[in-house]
């Protein structure tokens, strides 16, 4: 019998630690996939709350993307969206933050909004499937992505105020 040394075969012990370094592995990739799967599938919901000029006020449920997971994922894949209700992206300040259409089924209307809560631009009958980037006019910190013909339906416009709680 040839030792095992001589030959480069590993022992029970090697063998051992192989595996459970590699359980150890798997396990690690599991949980975070779960903890994922836990931020996209469970969204926090709020609601927004637009007053125009003429006080006329318009409110919509919303999901909140508020982590790096959640927006790049955004309204992918979703053949439908009930009335009055859309995604809230958020950012820490304001910016120029590029939108797409990819994996988007449906026509949307993109709203951007300041830090002061006023609407700062609107993209109206976004291109569902599009991979054509979509960038507001000026910074903002917070984009509202409802159905398109939101915009017309409720008249919203450029200064309107926008109410909405993060909690």
């Amino acid at each position: 019998m040839q030792d095992n040394k001589i030959l480069n075969v590993p022992t029970n012990s090697k063998l051992k630690r192989k595996n459970m370094l590699q359980l150890f592995f798997l396990i690690i990739f599991v949980v975070s996939l779960i903890f994922l799967f836990r931020l996209i599938a469970k969204p926090k919901v709020s609601t927004v709350k637009i007053i125009s000029e003429g006080h006329k006020q318009v409110i919509f449920e919303v999901e909140i993307a508020d982590s790096i997971p959640k927006k790049a994922v955004g309204l992918m894949y979703r053949k439908k969206l009930p009335e009055n209700y859309g995604m809230l992206f958020t950012y820490d300040r304001e910016g120029f933050y590029p939108f797409w259409m990819k994996n988007t089924y449906l026509s949307l209307d993109l709203i951007f909004i300041s830090r002061d809560n006023k609407i700062v631009d609107i993209k109206k009958n976004l291109k569902p499937l599009s991979t054509e980037q979509i960038n507001s006019s000026v910074p903002f910190q917070y984009a509202l992505e409802v159905l398109a013909g939101t915009a017309d339906k409720y008249g919203l416009k450029t200064g309107d105020s926008v109410v909405f709680d993060l909690n």
